[in-house]
């Protein structure tokens, strides 16, 4: 197995490149790419992003390209809007196969983790891979340590008189306990 470092967004893999055997990839996210990575991801920052991928041939002209990834991230806490830091490790893995063999009537179902991603022009664009996996792992709603929601005051089940509170009684003050006038 050859290895070849390189960094995320510019990861490309061509196909002919696996006839002479399998392929480690060792990448790491540049200063530059952590900034557009962050960006598209709608983060505060990636400060981080390695991945240890490996890719062997698979079908006519596909590959299986899988490893591990590793990053750090900066998101917003979703109830104080403080960054909240993160480390994040994920498992990689793609089946590729060439656009020309997809031309035909092919069901392809997007959440089938066995379907293959189609690739042109003879390259396998692996950077964004790396990103979209990223982008999968990421925490969706995260907290700062201690952060909690607390719901309005006199709106918990159990408030008045023991009784829980109906969704539609804040609108039922609203009209009047006699109903509409």
């Amino acid at each position: 197995m050859t290895g070849r470092p390189q960094t995320v967004l510019g990861a490309t893999l061509r196909a002919g490149e696996l006839c002479g055997g399998d392929i480690a990839f060792d990448l790491a996210a540049s200063r530059d790419e952590l900034s557009e990575i962050a960006r598209r991801l709608g983060l505060e920052a990636v400060e981080e992003l390695t991945a240890r991928l490996a890719a062997r041939r698979w079908g006519r002209g596909g590959a299986i390209v899988e490893g591990t990834l590793a990053a750090r991230v900066v998101q917003l806490c979703v109830v104080t809007l403080e960054p909240v830091a993160g480390d994040i490790a994920a498992e990689v893995r793609e089946k590729f196969v060439p656009l020309s063999s997809t031309r035909r009537d092919v069901s392809i179902d997007i959440d089938d983790p066995d379907d293959a991603e189609p690739f042109g022009g003879g390259e396998m664009d692996i950077g964004q891979l790396v990103v979209d996996t990223l982008a999968g792992a990421l925490d969706p709603y995260p907290r700062a340590p201690g952060a909690e929601v607390e719901p309005p005051a006199g709106e918990m089940p159990g408030d008045e008189d023991g009784a829980s509170t109906s969704p539609f009684a804040g609108l039922a003050r609203l009209k009047g306990k006699d109903g509409p006038r």
